[in-house]
């Protein structure tokens, strides 16, 4: 059986062809709703940022339909996003694996400086 780690990188890789840069995401103060929602659902915003992913594949309606109510959800608390707010919004073990472990070196991060 995979672990969550694994079948949260399988997924990176699916939709994106390699892993997203999550250094990158958490050194931001200002992720959209829609970036925040299409990272929650492991797709790299910067790379895929309409309704394709993996090549330029659409995405499948139900999945469009989640990351839409995910993203107006999103939009309806703040306009702006970190991933630490991210986690805390959407909880740590529903986020991709590499999503929060980049949240919490952020977290050991500030907190050390």
């Amino acid at each position: 059986m995979l672990s969550r780690e694994e079948l949260s990188n399988f997924a990176e890789y699916v939709y994106n062809g390699e892993s997203i840069d999550w250094d990158y995401w958490a050194s931001l103060t200002n992720i959209t709703p829609a970036q925040g929602a299409r990272l929650a659902h492991h797709i790299d915003p910067i790379k895929y940022p309409a309704d394709r992913y993996n090549k330029d594949e659409e995405i499948p309606k139900e999945f469009q339909i989640k990351i839409s109510k995910l993203e107006q959800w999103l939009a309806s608390i703040s306009p702006q996003w970190t991933l630490d707010k991210l986690a805390n919004a959407l909880g740590l073990d529903s986020l991709p694996f590499d999503m929060a472990e980049a949240v919490k070196k952020h977290r050991i991060d500030e907190a050390s400086a």
